[in-house]
């Protein structure tokens, strides 16, 4: 739980914090677009797998989206991950 937390304050900082909305889903980090985002404007969900031993990112672009884009990692990874998936 503490790396989500750590993942949790990076995206609360100025940097992000003015573009994005956080929330909290049965252990995953939801990460919105704008003020007020949308479930139609897609969505990251962020999620750390300690069995794995790795974080887990998926994009999905709408609600009930079947196939969503995914990515995995490293724990000592997900900070360059994770700004990649937001700069692009």
């Amino acid at each position: 739980m503490q790396a989500m937390e750590e993942v949790r304050q990076f995206l609360a900082s100025p940097r992000y914090a003015r573009s994005l909305v956080l929330r909290m889903e049965d252990g995953t980090l939801v990460v919105g677009k704008g003020p007020a985002p949308s479930p139609a404007d897609g969505e990251l969900r962020i999620r750390c797998d300690p069995v794995a031993q790795q974080f887990v990112f998926a994009f999905l672009a709408t609600p009930d989206d079947p196939d969503p884009w995914t990515r995995a990692c490293a724990p000592g990874e997900w900070r360059r991950v994770l700004e990649r998936i937001l700069h692009k």
